[in-house]
């Protein structure tokens, strides 16, 4: 699997996660997961980003 592919997969997950997240509640698990997927995808882009250079 490439980095591209990767990148693609976390943020199809990230979509996932969103779903269930509940608005409402501060400590909901699902909104932490989004927070790390959007770190994760961030990081990644910006490793591929340089490697592309």
């Amino acid at each position: 699997m490439s980095v591209k592919e990767v990148i693609e997969q976390l943020k199809s997950l990230r979509e996932h996660c969103k779903e269930y997240a509940d608005a409402q509640d501060e400590d909901c698990i699902w909104k932490k997961d989004v927070q790390a997927l959007d770190i994760a995808i961030e990081i990644l882009e910006d490793m591929f980003d340089e490697e592309e250079d």
